[in-house]
């Protein structure tokens, strides 16, 4: 499972991501019989359709599609993942807060489109949805949203729809 974007608890424009580290890890779990990663992509790629979106280490579409190319010539399954969840959305920039909205589902379609021009067909693509609802730890948090009810379900459907355009099975956490 590896994470291009930003964990919260660090420099919020950057990835801190460290290259050697996932080529030397990459390798090892090949060796160890691993087949499948998972990539959490969030602002870890320049999205052409959503530069605003890139960090200040991001990567290219073409850097990320080498990526790509580099795991599955190991024999890597690659998933992409993109964490919809409205508590995991904090990569959509000024668009996390347009959840729902006109606006959210023309960006995400873009990202989502973004991201499978750069992977190439995908038999699943995850889309988080996890920790819809209120949790223990955002109590601090200044701002809580999340769907629930038909909205939630409303919303889950359109990300399935949109993935499977792509000939890809959308998964959630």
């Amino acid at each position: 499972y590896a994470i291009l974007s930003r964990p919260e608890h660090r420099d919020l424009n950057r990835m801190h991501f460290e290259e050697p580290f996932w080529k030397e890890l990459s390798l090892k779990l090949r060796q160890s019989g691993c087949n499948t990663l998972m990539i959490d992509v969030g602002e870890g790629l320049i999205y052409p359709s959503h530069p605003e979106l890139a960090l200040k280490d991001s990567w290219s579409a073409d850097r990320l599609k080498a990526e790509v190319d580099r795991l599955r010539g190991m024999g890597f399954e690659l998933i992409p993942k993109l964490n919809f969840s409205t508590t995991h959305d904090a990569w959509l920039g000024p668009y996390e807060r347009m959840v729902s909205t006109p606006k959210y589902y023309e960006v995400c379609a873009d990202v989502i489109r973004d991201t499978m021009d750069v992977f190439g067909p995908v038999k699943a693509f995850h889309i988080g949805f996890d920790e819809e609802e209120m949790v223990s730890y955002q109590k601090a948090s200044s701002m809580v949203m999340y769907r629930q009810g038909d909205l939630w379900w409303h919303d889950i459907n359109w990300f399935v729809r949109e993935v499977e355009k792509y000939g890809a099975r959308a998964w959630i956490w």
